[in-house]
């Protein structure tokens, strides 16, 4: 486990050790996410967002498709009654 400290400009520093076994380099995004008092920080790399591109192969426009995913969303919460 390592540790860093949050400046006055609320910036951290990425211990060396983490940056090189995740291979982080100047200028890689990260995804920053919490809950209760667990911060995680997560290294978006180049193949998972080729692999989430295109994840919806259809023959449909992309608002056919919306318009299709939320008409199906709201049957399903009226057959549930929520």
């Amino acid at each position: 486990m390592a540790t860093t400290i949050v400046t006055r400009n609320y910036q951290i520093t990425l211990p060396k050790e983490i940056r090189e076994v995740e291979d982080i380099q100047v200028g890689d995004k990260l995804f920053v996410s919490f809950n209760k008092d667990i911060i995680e920080l997560r290294k978006l790399s180049r193949e998972r967002l080729k692999a989430a591109f295109g994840a919806w192969k259809t023959t449909e426009d992309s608002v056919k498709t919306i318009r299709k995913l939320r008409d199906q969303s709201e049957q399903r919460t009226k057959r549930l009654g929520i």
